[in-house]
């Protein structure tokens, strides 16, 4: 289910860089965010939820890190917000992945993830300088990012591990 997941949150990457450089509009944005939002959080839920191995509540959080995330860009797009409450949330997010990261490195056993974590954390502290801070110019830098970030750590580890390949 987390490979899924993963796939669905390299979508909206790369829907919402384009957002960000100009390429679509709000009202064809904020739908993929939900609806990819509301799944990864139900996902999340599920899968913190139910019993499995004892990283599953680990795993979980981080997905509904960004499942937040998704649902909160849908509707500050939606309703014509501001963001900067969700900007402050993405810059919680910086903290987050990176102690994450830690955990990957130091108790999961997992590099790559752990390298992931490092490079979401820098993707949430440029949406919260986009969105709380107000430096639109880094809107072009950062799209740019979301389309790097959705393919090297969402969908293509996720094609790989769908494949059977087991990231370091």
């Amino acid at each position: 289910m987390v490979n899924a997941i993963l796939v669905l949150y390299a979508a909206v990457l790369v829907v919402n860089g384009q957002f960000l450089a100009g390429k679509v509009d709000a009202k064809s944005v904020w739908p993929v965010n939900i609806i990819v939002g509301v799944i990864a959080i139900i996902s999340a839920l599920y899968i913190g939820l139910i019993p499995g191995d004892s990283f599953s509540p680990f795993t979980a959080t981080l997905l509904l890190l960004f499942g937040i995330v998704f649902v909160m860009m849908g509707i500050n797009l939606l309703m014509d917000l501001d963001g900067k409450s969700m900007g402050y949330y993405c810059l919680y997010g910086v903290p987050v992945c990176l102690i994450w990261s830690y955990t990957f490195f130091t108790t999961i056993g997992s590099q790559t993830f752990g390298v992931f974590c490092v490079i979401w954390a820098v993707l949430f502290g440029l949406f919260a300088g986009i969105l709380a801070f107000q430096k639109d110019s880094w809107a072009g830098f950062t799209s740019k990012y979301c389309f790097m970030t959705a393919f090297v750590t969402l969908l293509i580890p996720a094609a790989l591990m769908f494949n059977g390949v087991a990231l370091p």
